[in-house]
């Protein structure tokens, strides 16, 4: 698991953990955690649902990410999960381009298991051209207050921006 830190100072003391593994080139798994006592917003739901929906701007509210892109290529994909049990997986050919993002349409979300600070989900996903990645785990969690805290692997910009190339630090291999 990977140590993820806040952007800037934040009031939830403790830390975020995530992982991201592929199972095969059509499955990925990724996995967060955090401090069950932090008081969040929308992320009190638990248990294992086959209900979820997928949508557009759930990074607005408390999400979990990954950003994925093959070794040598500007293209890169977006996973956006929420405890709510919304998601979302888009595609860039580049940074941020297009605009607004596209729908991956070769990935769909296999399952969500949210429980007292953990979420995991399970993706189908179309991999087979690719072995070696570049990876940003992130995550956005908005305190029952409203304030939102950005949290990556990695800092490096002035104000938090997950799709710059400074976030992918990580190193994942389909084997």
């Amino acid at each position: 698991m990977e140590i993820l830190i806040p952007h800037q100072s934040s009031d939830l003391m403790g830390n975020v953990t995530a992982d991201l593994q592929f199972k095969s080139a059509q499955e990925l798994i990724i996995e967060f955690n955090w401090n069950k006592t932090w008081p969040l917003k929308n992320a009190s739901v638990n248990g294992h649902r086959h209900g979820f929906s997928r949508e557009d701007n759930i990074w607005k509210s408390t999400c979990f990410e990954a950003f994925i892109n093959p070794e040598n290529s500007d293209r890169y994909w977006e996973i956006n999960v929420s405890p709510l049990h919304k998601w979302n997986f888009y595609e860039f050919s580049g940074y941020r381009t297009p605009q607004p993002p596209r729908e991956a349409g070769n990935f769909q979300l296999l399952a969500i298991k949210v429980g007292d600070g953990s979420l995991w989900a399970s993706f189908s996903c179309d991999f087979e051209k690719f072995r070696k990645f570049n990876v940003a785990l992130t995550c956005i969690l908005e305190s029952k207050d409203g304030i939102l805290s950005y949290w990556a692997k990695k800092h490096v910009l002035a104000s938090p921006d997950f799709h710059h190339a400074s976030t992918l630090v990580l190193k994942r291999e389909i084997e």
